[in-house]
């Protein structure tokens, strides 16, 4: 007669430790293929037609009168960056009330030299009286990274921070001083490479890959994420900027359209209603808004001729 090893757990147990084992992988299964539903018929996929040139333009014409309405608070905001987005949205339309504003806005912030180097977002062609940007020690790395590729400083390349965002695994690195950024890691650091490109920083072929295989991050985002807010601006932004347009999908771009507020602005949670009901458009939203609208609309005007 055998006896019992003693070291072997009784059946019982056993057989929950199967069962618990059993229902680990189907949980998986299921989330696997939860994942592969949500990628393949989730709302980031749904199919749409795209917006007609009549309709983008009557967004863009609601962008420019909140523009208008919000004049004064927007000269007050010296964020060189949404005033690049108001310049190139200015080049891409040729609209004159923008001109008017970024002039303004430049005698308010940058009256007379010495510039600081920030200007060069705005004005290529101006000479700051240093490369580094003022406060360079204490930005955060993304704009340690836009301030090279706004000037294309070599000492400023070679910190090791901005030497880090030169590569495509930057934002897939841990790091516990940009986790709460991490939504916007990968467009923060498009947007830099995107100026290292402009400004012909760097290995021109190494430049170009890292924007494709960021842009392929891109549009892996969006296609898990349907939640408009302003890290979702600032993806279909990015595909627009660096001259991806075709990658993005007519549900993207309408959704940014339907975003859009009753006076024309965007804010930070356009899907989401907060406890006061107190939603106020911003400028930053409202700057990416307004340049996605006008590369969608000059995209859509190109295709119709």
């Amino acid at each position: 007669m055998q006896t019992a090893n003693p070291t072997t757990p009784p059946l019982g147990r056993q057989r929950s430790r199967r069962r618990w084992w059993r229902s680990l992988v189907l949980v998986v299964a299921a989330v696997v293929l939860a994942g592969i539903a949500l990628l393949r018929f989730g709302p980031a996929q749904r199919d749409e037609p795209p917006p007609s040139a009549a309709e983008l333009r009557r967004h863009w014409q609601a962008g420019l009168r909140w523009m208008q309405a919000n004049r004064a608070q927007l000269l007050a905001d010296g964020n060189p960056m949404l005033w690049r987005m108001v310049r190139d949205a200015a080049a891409v339309s040729r609209e004159p009330m923008l001109d008017e504003m970024l002039r303004a806005w430049r005698q308010n912030h940058f009256p007379r030299e010495p510039f600081d180097a920030w200007l060069l977002l705005v004005d290529p062609s101006a000479r700051p009286a240093n490369p580094r940007p003022a406060g360079f020690a204490a930005l955060p790395a993304y704009m340690k990274l836009f301030a090279y590729g706004t000037t294309c400083d070599p000492a400023i390349g070679a910190v090791e921070v901005v030497q880090k965002q030169t590569q495509a695994g930057w934002c897939s690195a841990w790091a516990p001083r940009r986790v709460a950024r991490q939504s916007k890691c990968v467009t923060h650091q498009l947007v830099g490479v995107m100026l290292m490109q402009q400004r012909q920083c760097g290995d021109p072929a190494a430049v170009a890959a890292l924007v494709r295989q960021l842009q392929d991050r891109i549009v892996d985002e969006l296609s898990l994420d349907p939640v408009m807010r302003d890290a979702y601006l600032q993806r279909v932004l990015m595909l627009y900027w660096t001259d991806a347009p075709q990658r993005v999908k007519p549900v993207w771009l309408n959704r940014v359209l339907r975003a859009q507020r009753p006076d024309g602005g965007w804010d930070y949670t356009s899907s989401f209603e907060d406890a006061a009901g107190d939603i106020r458009n911003d400028f930053h939203a409202t700057a990416q808004g307004l340049l996605i609208v006008a590369l969608a609309l000059r995209e859509a005007e190109s295709t119709r001729r």
